[in-house]
């Protein structure tokens, strides 16, 4: 993201696709300030990406007492070989809450679900 940063991915080839329906979507909306869904911030040293993922409710995978769970997968590609997954587990009682209650980062569960997570390439 800092081009001097030894590893440095630039954000413009960066790319998010949501899994919906079992097939990987690429998210590009013009009409957003980030049409990626990809932000760089860059106000903090080291720089942080701040990446939104989906929260397709309507695709659950259980339901017990009014109250959805499910699981989100998207995919955060940085070159042609080099794409990681977050996959995060979410609840949701309809018209009261949705609540992302675990964060993978390639399969590894992160210790905070509400804060940012760190990432080294």
């Amino acid at each position: 993201m800092n081009n001097s940063t030894v590893g440095y991915f630039p954000i413009d080839d960066m790319k998010l696709f949501y899994v919906a329906e079992g097939e990987a979507i690429e998210i590009y909306d013009t009409n957003m300030a980030s049409p990626r869904n990809i932000m760089l911030i860059t106000e903090t040293i080291p720089y942080k990406l701040r990446i939104s993922t989906p929260d397709n409710i309507h695709e659950f995978t259980s339901e017990k007492d009014g109250i959805k769970h499910g699981i989100a997968i998207t995919y955060l590609k940085f070159t042609e070989y080099d794409i990681d997954t977050i996959k995060t587990e979410w609840s949701s009682e309809a018209g009261k809450y949705f609540v992302i209650d675990k964060v993978l980062y390639n399969n590894v569960l992160q210790a905070s679900v509400d804060s940012v997570i760190t990432v080294v390439k």
